[in-house]
């Protein structure tokens, strides 16, 4: 997380397009079969069940994130999605790393969903939600104090901390699960919310938990740099790695040692 040089953002964002592509085709698909045939099979195809826990048809647990209930639906979810992809394809992840972050996000939101609907076999879930979730939590943790533009009531301009989106939201969600959920009355699964942000919590405190406590640094450890274009970052790797080649291992102080670890390639 966080390397020198992070992927190039027109072959990054280009792979993130795609991706909601299929989204959007999976979207349109679902929608013309439903009103040419009059069937549900293909939504019955991908979307998730309490079934699916106990029958062994375990990929539901990521098809269902490719399927949206109306163009609403959809929008908000791309749309979120993508900004997130942006920022964080830009200052934290790589592609493979985020993809890995979202699709674990649907996993988990499509578990924690199954275990809390055992008791309503009739209920269905469908919506990358859960996976725009873990990426929203991920971001907030990381930049508790960045301040982003909301609008109430879809009119009127909020500006308000990133940390404090985080909590309203895990607020609701946890909220409406134990109220309306558990109970079987409500639309929106807020238990698959609870799921991805989950995973984006423990995504953070294990990147914490790796700038605290780097690995051990070798004698034989191997560095290096591959320079592109103008995708450098910072200065200050620069100057450990000269600090490192002139001076040796021993040199480098604590912080320099994290630097330095924080964007090694092996």
């Amino acid at each position: 997380m966080g390397p020198l040089f992070f992927e190039p953002q027109p072959l990054a964002m280009r792979w993130i397009k795609r991706l909601m592509g299929v989204f959007i085709a999976v979207f349109v698909c679902a929608k013309l079969v439903t009103v040419w045939f009059g069937t549900h099979w293909f939504i019955n195809l991908l979307s998730l069940t309490p079934a699916n826990l106990t029958d062994g048809r375990l990929w539901h647990y990521v098809t269902y994130g490719f399927l949206h209930e109306d163009f609403l639906h959809i929008f908000c979810n791309l749309w979120l999605f993508y900004i997130l992809c942006k920022f964080l394809l830009t200052y934290e992840l790589r592609l493979k790393h985020l993809l890995a972050l979202f699709f674990a996000g649907i996993i988990s939101g499509g578990l924690f969903w199954s275990l809390l609907n055992l008791q309503h076999p009739n209920h269905s879930l469908i919506g990358a939600s859960a996976g725009v979730s873990t990426l929203f939590t991920y971001f907030c943790l990381l930049y508790p104090e960045k301040t982003i533009s909301v609008f109430l009531f879809f009119i009127f301009p909020l500006q308000i901390k990133t940390i404090w989106c985080f909590f309203l939201f895990f607020g609701y969600d946890l909220i409406n699960c134990l109220l309306y959920e558990t109970q079987g009355i409500s639309y929106i699964a807020h238990s698959a919310h609870l799921g991805g942000i989950l995973v984006g919590f423990l995504a953070f405190k294990y990147i914490k938990y790796r700038e605290a406590n780097p690995p051990k640094l070798s004698r034989n450890t191997q560095y290096r740099v591959h320079i592109e274009s103008e995708n450098v970052i910072s200065d200050v790797p620069f100057g450990i790695l000269k600090k490192l080649q002139n001076e040796g291992l021993d040199s480098l102080s604590i912080e320099e040692r994290k630097w330095l670890e924080r964007y090694r390639k092996l």
